[in-house]
């Protein structure tokens, strides 16, 4: 079976830093391959960032602010391979996935900091990455429920650098490095219930842990389908 959709969703930076998004959407368009044991997609997605971030310095009494924009483009897919071959209660998959992902991001000033504002430069950035797991998953009479364990790989890009120069001094250009760690564990919970009239209500739960950050991220959707 292929078949192909389109939905509007949510869209992650690959991005990770003190800036906290304000705004955050986009859409993403996918292609979906399911034979026998094995199911496999391939995806796009476009999207757009609005953030604002704050920063003071408490020496000095100070506190700044700033907002910035950006959009992204990601591709990627997955494949995966169920052990059991549907004979058993629970599904066991084995699944990889890759994705590459580029973020343009425009230009923007700190202000409220005098001669300590900040005025960062746009950049682009890509970074491409990939992970290794196994699923458990099981169908109930109205929907199903699982977990995902797996280890992710970024391959390059996952750490940026921004640069910078302080108001009135555009000379020297300062650098802030990003110190996101490049290998990461994930504990992915998730579950959905059908509903009369074509109503779904879809659960997921996600823990992303490295040497030195770490990531959780819950979400509940309703939908129907028409």
């Amino acid at each position: 079976m292929i078949c192909l959709q389109s939905e509007a969703g949510d869209l992650n930076s690959h991005l990770s830093s003190d800036i906290d998004p304000l705004l955050r959407g986009g859409g993403h368009l996918v292609l979906l391959y399911k034979r026998n044991a094995e199911e496999g997609y391939i995806y796009a997605n476009c999207g757009w960032l609005r953030n604002k971030s704050n920063r003071s310095i408490a020496a000095l009494g100070l506190s700044g602010n700033s907002k910035s924009s950006g959009h992204i483009f990601e591709l990627g897919g997955e494949y995966k391979k169920d052990l059991q071959g549907g004979k058993k209660a629970w599904k066991v998959s084995p699944y990889v996935n890759l994705q590459i992902s580029t973020l343009h991001q425009g230009a923007y000033s700190e202000e409220g900091l005098g001669v300590y504002n900040r005025r960062v430069e746009g950049f682009k950035n890509t970074c491409f990455a990939g992970q290794l797991g196994v699923e458990f998953k099981r169908e109930v009479k109205r929907g199903n429920y699982g977990a995902r364990l797996g280890v992710k790989q970024a391959i390059f890009g996952a750490d940026p650098d921004l640069t910078y120069h302080f108001e009135g001094d555009s000379a020297n250009l300062h650098t802030i490095r990003s110190k996101q760690d490049k290998t990461h564990f994930v504990l992915r919970l998730f579950g959905n219930v059908d509903f009369a009239n074509n109503w779904q209500l879809t659960g997921d739960a996600r823990l992303q842990k490295g040497g030195h950050d770490k990531d959780i991220a819950a979400s509940v959707t309703l939908s129907k389908r028409w």
